[in-house]
C-alpha cells in the first residue's frame, strides 16, 4: 500500500494552489501528483477546514488492504 503524503507536501502544494495562483492542473504536473489528488485535499479543505490526515480513515484503509492481502 502506498504510503500517504506527507503533512510538509500537502502545505506546500495547497499553498502553491490556494496563495500562489497556480492551477490544479499546474500544480498535478509540477508536483507530479494526480489532479484527483489535489481536488480531494481542496474539496476535504472546504469540508474540514485542513487537510491534515485522518488517522482513522488511513487506519480502515490499511486494515482493508491487509485483509485482501490474507
Amino acid at each position: 500500500m502506498a504510503q500517504p503524503y506527507s503533512d510538509d507536501f500537502w502545505q506546500k502544494v495547497m499553498q502553491a494552489i490556494e496563495l500562489d495562483g497556480l492551477s490544479k492542473s499546474d500544480g498535478s504536473q509540477l508536483f507530479n501528483i494526480g489532479s484527483n489528488t489535489i481536488n480531494l485535499w481542496c474539496h476535504r479543505k472546504a469540508q474540514t477546514g485542513d487537510v491534515k490526515h485522518n488517522m482513522r480513515e488511513i487506519q480502515v484503509k490499511q486494515a482493508l488492504h491487509n485483509k485482501g492481502m490474507n
